[in-house]
């Protein structure tokens, strides 16, 4: 967690000095006038990324290789640093007194056919292992963190296995008598806690590795 945040800090300390720089060589070279209507000068770097330079000044508007590599750079760093998964739609925006990035992460919504067919077995082995009666009309909840399986059993007994975050097993019931059966079924939980958590633990670290 240390090495991210550290990386984290790095990246937004070169990504503020490299807008500090773009910053200063557009102020050096005309301050805007309030009354005097704006330009803009379009280009496109790598990845698609546009540049837009808002300026009244026909010298502002243009950038050096070594601005585009710059920004070029700053983006890959992004990605490298932070997530591939990164679009940057709006590109940058240059102004006389700022310049602005805008992006958006698109996180993973969808799973491979391994993790379903894992997630599906989870299902069976749930049904063979603990009862054939159990309903998941929840079904499963993938979160960065955790992954949670919620269900039924005759509709009198609520269960839910929670890996990761808040990790363990929650029961909910409405004046359930124990009975010898109960107590069965609350023990196979119990036991099948931990079988939940080997199969979707190894979903998680997959999800975040890849």
């Amino acid at each position: 967690m240390s090495q991210k945040q550290n990386l984290g800090y790095d990246f937004t300390k070169k990504m503020l000095n490299t807008m500090r720089n773009l910053n200063e060589n557009v102020q050096s070279k005309k301050v805007l006038k309030e009354e005097e209507s704006q330009e803009m000068f379009n280009l496109v770097l790598n990845d698609n990324v546009e540049v837009k330079i808002h300026s009244t000044d026909q010298e502002d508007l243009s950038l050096s290789d070594e601005e585009k590599n710059s920004l070029n750079q700053l983006i890959q760093n992004f990605k490298s640093q932070v997530s591939e998964l990164a679009s940057f739609e709006e590109g940058f925006n240059i102004y006389v007194d700022n310049v602005r990035l805008d992006g958006s992460i698109e996180e993973d919504l969808s799973i491979s056919d391994e993790e379903k067919a894992s997630l599906n077995q989870l299902i069976q082995n749930f049904k063979s292992q603990v009862s054939e009666l159990a309903n998941f009309e929840e079904g499963f909840n993938i979160y960065v963190d955790s992954v949670r399986l919620d269900g039924t059993i005759e509709n009198d007994l609520s269960f839910v296995f929670i890996a990761g975050n808040e990790r363990g097993l929650y029961l909910n019931a409405n004046m359930l008598k124990i009975e010898a059966e109960t107590a069965e079924i609350i023990n196979k939980l119990e036991k099948f806690q931990h079988t939940f958590e080997d199969v979707v633990i190894e979903i998680m670290n997959n999800r975040k590795n890849n």
